[in-house]
């Protein structure tokens, strides 16, 4: 059982190792006018990723390790408590956070995953359900570290994102999904 178990991890651990970094820096705008930093995004060559359900093992397990995860976008959480919050229909009201699953018709809250869409950042003014409510029940592959968020295994940091597919209301200004399903800069 344990080797087996061993064997699991390790599967998983090579499935997250398959992304490439590559860097776009944007300056981000801060509150007064000026700019903090940069925003970087990894550029996924393959559209493989974990599942929800292995995350939420990974995280139980307490696994370190970045991760990519492949699920639908299924909702968002109004508020503070996860539980008593989730909205797995429209309207979104909220850009902050995103409910992710591994079907696209998931309502129970055990078999979601939170992602914070941080403030200033691509993964939130291209992800965001108030913004792009197209996206509800898309696939999408989230880069990011498991952490705790609204009190379960969660993504607090975006590190790259991708959608699977275009869709009408979905715009960027800086990438594009090229036909090798891919992150490129300039939007080719």
């Amino acid at each position: 059982m344990k080797l087996s178990r061993l064997l699991y991890y390790l599967f998983l651990l090579l499935l997250v190792a398959s992304c490439q970094k590559q860097n776009f820096t944007d300056e981000l705008p801060d509150k007064s006018g000026g700019t903090t930093g940069t925003d970087t995004t990894v550029v996924c060559t393959d559209t493989a990723g974990i599942t929800v359900a292995q995350a939420q093992i990974l995280y139980a397990a307490g696994s370190d390790q970045p991760v990519k995860l492949s699920a639908y976008i299924v909702g968002d959480v109004a508020g503070t408590n996860l539980t008593a919050q989730a909205r797995f229909g429209p309207p979104f009201e909220r850009s902050t956070n995103l409910l992710l699953a591994d079907r696209p018709d998931e309502t129970r809250t055990d078999y979601v995953l939170p992602v914070r869409l941080a403030s200033g950042t691509k993964a939130r003014s291209a992800l965001s359900l108030s913004d792009h409510p197209a996206l509800w029940h898309t696939r999408v592959i989230i880069r990011g570290q498991l952490e705790t968020y609204f009190g379960v295994c969660g993504i607090r940091e975006v590190t790259g994102y991708q959608l699977s597919g275009a869709y009408p209301d979905h715009q960027t200004s800086s990438l594009a999904v090229s036909a090798q399903s891919q992150l490129v800069a300039g939007g080719r």
